[in-house]
């Protein structure tokens, strides 16, 4: 019998120092056979808790490594979204760029339409021309069409001899490539005006456009632009300019005697005490 309890109490013992290296308080040795079954159930016990704690460590190590994965993932989203907002942007700016050439070109488009607006008049007049020929029975000789000289634009210079000059040309040609129809003459005139006139004239079209004015006959359109352009008070000008000299001049010379008169003033102050003296 005292040989089986030193057995169990080194048992007991044994038991205490694995449950002290594990970090925790030792259990109180049960003696006899009881004692012993106690002691393996609560081994049991402390061992699988060990076992769910490990477990639970690795899982929580799992879990970090989750996490660690789930912000780098973040991170590469968020960059790749900014890439995806930069080229957004460039392609923004790149329609922008688009729709103002596109732009440019409408107008360059216009001005052709124009240009082919005022030959398509000119062929139906000719049509219909060789219509009444026809019809009258009479025989068409056409003269030859001769290409003058290339027509000089005006560009908003105000000058009387110039736009005059312009105006005489821009009929001659009229009257050389056979165009009638007023419309047409105004349209044909616009295409040969630039700098300062094309700005004025856009001004004009806007206008036109907003029912403000018409401009849809050569006459008017010779009237607008002549008021415009057209120095009407030359004289009116320089007689001002004159009469702003001749002021400028008057009063220069009055300033002039005033100080002569300041000057001769003490002479005459002392003229008068002598006199006064000697009498």
């Amino acid at each position: 019998m005292a040989g089986k309890d030193t057995s169990v109490g080194a048992s007991g013992v044994a038991e205490e120092k694995v449950v002290a290296e594990r970090g925790r308080d030792p259990l109180p040795p049960i003696g006899g056979k009881k004692g012993g079954r106690g002691q393996s159930k609560t081994r049991d016990t402390i061992v699988s808790l060990d076992e769910r704690t490990c477990v639970l460590e690795e899982t929580m190590g799992d879990v970090k490594d989750r996490l660690g994965y789930v912000e780098q993932n973040l991170q590469t989203l968020e960059d790749h979204v900014l890439e995806e907002l930069e080229s957004l942007k460039k392609v923004v700016m790149g329609q922008d760029e688009l729709r103002t050439r596109f732009m440019e070109l409408f107008a360059n488009l216009q001005e052709q339409l124009d240009v082919v607006k005022v030959g398509v008049e000119e062929t139906r007049q000719e049509t219909a021309m060789c219509k009444r020929a026809i019809a009258g029975g009479a025989v068409v000789t056409h003269s030859p069409r001769v290409d003058g000289p290339k027509l000089k634009e005006f560009g908003g210079k105000r000058d009387a001899k110039e736009l005059d000059n312009f105006i005489w040309h821009m009929e001659r040609y009229f009257e050389g490539a056979s165009i009638t129809d007023e419309k047409a003459k105004v349209r044909t005139a616009t295409l040969y005006l630039t700098d300062t006139a094309t700005l004025w004239w856009r001004r004009k079209h806007n206008d036109i456009e907003k029912g403000l004015c018409t401009i849809d006959t050569w006459d008017v359109f010779k009237k607008e632009i002549k008021r415009q352009f057209y120095p009407e008070n030359v004289t009116y000008e320089a007689r001002k300019k004159l009469r702003e000299l001749k002021h400028k001049s008057n009063e220069e010379v009055g300033g002039q005697e005033a100080a002569a008169a300041e000057r001769v003033q003490p002479w005459g102050h002392g003229d008068v005490k002598a006199a006064s003296a000697t009498v």
